[in-house]
């Protein structure tokens, strides 16, 4: 059942405008398709993310080994 509030308007998804990894401008949708489920890749570094994944920081204080 849907609520007044419920909307079937796509969420805009705001492109990133450099690489997380190595701040290069260079990059690509991978797909045709843009949405929140887009992996990036960039054309500098070669790196391929998804912006919803990405994690800048980790909340527990853990370092990646």
């Amino acid at each position: 059942m849907k609520t007044p509030d419920d909307r079937d308007e796509p969420v805009a998804v705001v492109a990133p405008t450099s690489c997380p990894f190595c701040t290069s401008p260079q990059i690509a949708a991978a797909t045709e398709k843009v949405d929140a489920f887009t992996y990036w890749r960039c054309k500098a570094c070669g790196q391929m993310w998804n912006v919803g994944r990405l994690r800048v920081n980790n909340r527990r204080g853990y370092r990646e080994r």
